[in-house]
């Protein structure tokens, strides 16, 4: 292929994830199915909620949140419409923990390997490697560093309510700081 319909191309393609990332086309919100990995961004927090998504309705969108802690128990998080600034696919758990282990064991063999006694080097480096990839992968499934497309923006200036959680959200949020404060 030459290289300016390389160049077509490609922009061809730029220029399509773009207008994919813009959508304010709620009706794409709506039809996710059930237990879909998404995360949510509204008006008053500019960090994103992972959550599993339920239903979306036309005055807005309910998601169960969860986590990988055993004591922390999962809760329904209902989000107005007006509030969410932007909805995305999430990647599945595998692929961050995978990043995470990866970045761990290359981190936790080159202290290992550093930190040795000559001669003990290699053995070192692979025990940190270890310890590494199980931190790092433990680290990657609860921040997650991949994520996925944005399939909502809301189009600003539009967005006025507060993000309405149970009592059981509430609690389980503002143990890891995710609630505002009134």
């Amino acid at each position: 292929m030459e290289p300016r319909r390389i160049a077509i191309a490609l922009t061809f393609l730029l220029v399509a994830s773009a207008g994919l990332a813009q959508n304010s086309d709620w009706q794409i919100v709506k039809g996710l199915h059930f237990g879909a990995r998404i995360s949510v961004r509204t008006t008053h927090r500019s960090l994103h909620d992972p959550c599993v998504f339920q239903q979306a309705t036309d005055d807005g969108l309910i998601c169960l949140y969860t986590t990988h802690s055993q004591w922390v128990p999962a809760s329904t998080i209902s989000f107005p419409r007006a509030d969410v600034r932007e909805v995305r696919l999430e990647r599945g758990d595998g692929s961050n923990a995978a990043l995470g282990a990866g970045i761990g064991a290359g981190t936790g063999a080159a202290l290992g390997g550093a930190m040795a006694q000559s001669g003990k080097k290699a053995a070192a480096a692979a025990g940190g490697g270890l310890i590494g990839s199980v931190i790092g992968g433990w680290f990657g499934l609860e921040f997650p560093i991949l994520h996925g497309p944005v399939i909502y923006r809301a189009t600003p200036g539009k967005q006025t309510h507060t993000p309405k959680h149970d009592a059981g959200t509430q609690a389980s949020l503002a143990q890891k700081g995710r609630t505002r404060q009134p």
